[in-house]
C-alpha cells in the first residue's frame, strides 16, 4: 500500500504452509490483505449472512479484511442488489445505469405476480 494509508502490512507465516499472508497489524486486530480475485467473494459471504445494508456492510467487511478501495467496493455491491422483503432473498438485476425508471422497469419485469 502506498504512503499514508495507515496500514502497516506485514508477512505472517503459518505452520501449515511455507507461504506467508501479508497482513495489516497497524490495529488489535490482525486483517488480511485481499487479493484483487476475493473481494466480491468476502463481501458476499458477509453481506448474505443478514443483508444489513450498505454502511454497516462497509464496516463489517473493514473491520476485517483490507483491499484497495474496500469501501468503495462495498458502496457498488451493496446498493446493486434488490432485497425481496417478503422472503428476504436477495436479488440482482444488471441495469445499465441508476435510474428511477430504469430501476423500476428491471424490478417489475423479473416480479411473479
Amino acid at each position: 500500500m502506498g504512503s499514508g494509508t495507515g496500514l502497516e502490512l506485514r508477512p505472517m507465516y503459518f505452520t501449515s504452509s511455507e507461504k506467508s499472508l501479508y497482513c495489516d497489524v497497524s490495529t488489535d486486530t490482525v486483517r488480511p490483505y485481499v487479493t484483487k480475485s476475493f473481494p466480491l467473494q468476502i463481501f458476499n459471504h458477509i453481506y448474505n449472512l443478514s443483508h444489513p445494508g450498505v454502511k454497516a456492510t462497509q464496516k463489517l467487511v473493514a473491520a476485517r479484511f483490507v483491499w484497495n478501495n474496500i469501501n468503495k467496493d462495498c458502496a457498488l455491491w451493496g446498493s446493486s442488489s434488490c432485497i425481496d422483503r417478503f422472503t428476504r432473498l436477495p436479488e440482482a438485476f444488471p441495469i445499465p445505469y441508476q435510474s428511477a425508471d430504469t430501476i423500476a422497469c428491471a424490478f417489475f419485469a423479473r416480479m411473479d405476480f
